[in-house]
């Protein structure tokens, strides 16, 4: 499901900057031709050429830098930084191929008007998926369910990790314990998690969905959990 989510994802912000694009020239034109400098373009049948070299450009070139491969909606550093690469590559490579094909009809003030529209639309999107993802996650049920082994501090501070990142897919199944009476590593959390006896980690693979499990025991702790789950790994999902 996960994998599902990501390649729709990705399909969502290809779609988005390729229609962001066209969207962008248009409202150059208009901003050329109605306010900064009122003075008629060629007719449009000349620059019907540009509008998809431009949006086809824009794709290329996140495609191959990478920014679709993997999307992280929640990275404010990446909302910025991603479409700053992408304009800076693209606009220059359609500047270049108007010099090199000497298109001396084609409005250098108008590409220019069209790369900082087209950035400020892409960053634009960029911040509503951002304040939309976790209700997007939600909807689409996307996360991965995690369960961990153990009933050290360390297990503890994972599990706050995991509450923390909530927003990005986490979600804290439970833990299975060796001592489930024991409350060391559940101390401090938000909400009361199951807490299930070692010995059915196997049941538990069969029965619920769990996407990972995480060890965090003490040495003490080891040689008995590998007893008990040595056997789950072979008929539990992976």
């Amino acid at each position: 499901m996960l994998a599902l989510y990501k390649r729709f994802l990705a399909g969502l912000y290809i779609a988005a900057d390729a229609a962001l694009a066209f969207a962008a020239f248009a409202a150059a034109t208009w901003l050329r031709t109605r306010v900064l400098e009122p003075t008629p373009l060629y007719p449009l049948s000349h620059y019907a050429w540009i509008v998809p070299l431009a949006a086809g450009l824009w794709v290329a070139t996140g495609l191959v830098l990478g920014v679709y491969r993997e999307i992280e909606a929640e990275n404010l550093r990446r909302a910025f930084w991603d479409p700053l690469r992408v304009a800076a590559i693209a606009t220059t490579l359609l500047f270049a191929v108007t010099f090199a094909f000497k298109l001396d009809y084609v409005s250098r003030l108008l590409l220019g008007l069209y790369a900082l529209a087209d950035l400020a639309a892409m960053v634009a999107f960029r911040l509503v998926a951002r304040a939309a993802s976790p209700t997007f996650r939600r909807r689409f049920a996307v996360e991965r369910r995690v369960l961990i082994v153990g009933g050290s501090a360390e297990a503890g501070g994972i599990a706050r990790l995991i509450e923390a990142n909530a927003g990005q897919g986490l979600s804290l199944v439970g833990f299975a314990e060796l001592d489930p009476a024991s409350e060391g590593a559940r101390a401090g959390l938000s909400k009361t998690y199951p807490v299930f006896p070692l010995a059915r980690l196997r049941e538990l693979l069969r029965e619920q969905v769990i996407d990972e499990v995480i060890f965090a025991v003490s040495k003490n702790e080891l040689k008995s959990s590998r007893r008990c789950t040595s056997s789950a790994w072979v008929s539990g999902p992976s």
